[in-house]
């Protein structure tokens, strides 16, 4: 697989999972956010094991203690962020969880230099701190110092979503190491279906089958959208990423996912067009090329 095409496919991804918070702000209107969680996870296992096995021809794994890292990857990549991120999701607004959850990419590049070594050149450490940048400008509609207010004291919702932040990223750099043995495909369907497993009686607290007949032919569509592009591929093409690029190249693009949030939310909520999201698409743009840069020269 060439870089290039790897690229694309996460380009692609920002672009499900940004469509993903569109869906997920339509059903959270009438579903509880852990209703969606669960109908998201079980579209995306009914449609990972038949595929699993035209892949491989099989569907269980020949070594046991796979299934110990599947469950820790459902664990921390599928309830865990879940977890943490709805509950974020109760107490704060969209726009200070997505620039939580913005984290990500800085993050992940400072734990896969110390754990993995992963060497950085100067301008993609720029390219870093440009993308955060601009995702800061998107998110704080242009003043990214209003952020630094007393009046933004970190409360119960932001710690969820550090807590996402950091859950996501053990579950990243948990799969830099477990797809040296294991495909990524395989890792994703049984992640999932451990993830499930875990959320289920969770959801079963809840009339499953009430919310079920009051889904709309728009809920379904969302939850679609959720479990067949946003997880089925999603997760499949981000660990292609990670296995191809690394893990703080294929983290820096999810400093898209604040401009493709915006951008769905223009074209399908009718969100307000502003300057702030030229100016921080931008050095989105810019920042993600210096990160990437290497890959156009010669070590």
């Amino acid at each position: 697989m060439n870089i290039s095409s790897v690229s694309i496919k996460l380009l692609l991804v920002m672009c499900f999972w940004g469509s993903a918070f569109v869906s997920g702000r339509m059903l959270a209107q009438s579903h509880p956010p852990i209703i969606i969680a669960f109908y998201r996870f079980f579209i995306a296992t009914l449609f990972l094991f038949p595929m699993l096995y035209a892949k491989n021809r099989k569907i269980f794994s020949s070594e046991k203690i796979n299934y110990i890292k599947f469950a820790i990857l459902g664990l921390f990549g599928v309830t865990l962020y879940n977890i943490f991120f709805l509950n974020g999701l109760k107490t704060i607004e969209a726009g200070r969880a997505s620039l939580i959850i913005a984290l990500n990419p800085v993050l992940s590049t400072i734990f896969s230099f110390l754990f993995f070594k992963e060497s950085l050149k100067r301008w993609q450490i720029l390219g870093v701190i440009i993308g955060l940048l601009g995702t800061l400008v998107i998110l704080a509609r242009g003043n990214p110092l209003e952020l630094l207010s007393p009046e933004n004291n970190i409360g119960q919702g932001e710690i969820y979503l550090v807590l996402a932040v950091f859950s996501w990223i053990t579950y990243t750099l948990l799969g830099k190491i477990y797809l040296q043995t294991i495909s990524s495909f395989e890792a994703i369907t049984w992640a999932c279906f451990f993830g499930l497993l875990f959320l289920t009686p969770m959801a079963l607290s809840y009339d499953i089958r009430s919310s079920i007949t009051a889904l709309t032919q728009i809920d379904i569509f969302n939850i679609l959208n959720l479990g067949i592009f946003s997880t089925l591929l999603g997760f499949s093409w981000y660990y292609d990423g990670v296995r191809e690029l690394g893990v703080s190249k294929t983290t820096s693009f999810l400093n898209f996912l604040p401009l493709v949030g915006v951008i769905c939310g223009i074209i399908f909520l009718s969100e307000e067009i502003t300057a702030p999201l030229f100016v921080g698409g931008a050095l989105i743009i810019s920042g993600v090329y210096l990160v990437n840069k290497k890959y156009s020269q010669k070590n």
